[in-house]
């Protein structure tokens, strides 16, 4: 499994590299893993370029950066989006190119069931923002009001933008942006970051279907199935044995119907 994080030998200055360049949680490596991949380091650079993800990997990785016994400061080499830029507060001093772009914004939570469910689950996203503004607020310059209302509007900031605020502490020269994201979620995304950072298009139907049925051993009805009916959880590649027998089992269900 490719993973989204990983963990190079010492600089020239002492400091460990570690990466974080895809989606935090979800498809990746757990945040249990990557703090067990951690310990015993000394002082670390952090480079992020990720669109961020599951907000509990995050906040469970935040933490225990804030807690590491050696010095641990945060480079953004391109994004650091959503809970991306909350584990980027965890640096000593933060990083950022003038080219770069960070965004904050409200938590969501997707949820089912009954009226109790709802509000359970409204009371549990109420308190993720409240950590979350928390975090910015601690780090930043600015009042808690103004960083409510900041996530509230989904803000993107430049690095420039970004220090204005307090989110960073040194903005460094422009460089390079690499790596494609899929942005379609996050509301007013800059045409800048969408040139920059759109992911290209996920495979065709029949590329979908060969993938389900080659790399997951799908059969062909089930790939059929799973891909006409628009599920593409698989286009970032290779997802491992749970997400196949997810599908599967939604492939039966939807056969089912």
């Amino acid at each position: 499994m490719k993973s989204w994080y990983r963990v190079e030998n010492k600089a020239a200055n002492g400091k460990t590299k570690v990466y974080i360049f895809d989606e935090i949680g979800y498809w990746g490596i757990t945040a249990k893993m990557f703090i067990e991949s951690i310990k015993g380091l000394d002082d670390i650079d952090l480079h992020i370029n990720s669109v961020g993800g599951s907000v509990i990997d995050a906040l469970a990785i935040y933490h225990t950066l804030k807690q590491h016994d050696g010095v641990v400061d945060v480079y953004i080499d391109g994004l650091a989006a959503s809970s991306a830029s909350a584990v980027a507060m965890a640096g000593k001093t933060i990083y950022m190119p003038e080219n770069a772009f960070m965004m904050i914004h409200d938590p969501t939570v997707w949820a089912c069931g009954t009226s109790d469910d709802m509000k359970q689950a409204l009371d549990l996203l109420n308190k993720t923002k409240d950590v979350l503004v928390n975090i910015y607020v601690n780090r930043s310059n600015h009042p808690r009001t103004a960083i409510e209302k900041a996530m509230s509007d989904t803000t993107w900031l430049t690095g420039s933008e970004a220090k204005a605020m307090g989110l960073v502490d040194v903005v460094t020269d422009e460089v390079k942006l690499a790596a494609k994201f899929n942005i379609s979620d996050f509301k007013n995304v800059p045409s800048e970051i969408v040139a920059r950072f759109t992911k290209q298009e996920t495979p065709n139907l029949k590329e979908f279907e060969s993938h389900l049925r080659d790399v997951f051993g799908f059969s062909k009805a089930e790939a059929c199935t799973v891909a006409g009916h628009g599920l593409r959880a698989l286009h970032r590649g290779d997802r491992g044995t749970e997400t196949a027998a997810m599908l599967k089992s939604a492939a039966t269900t939807i056969q089912s119907l």
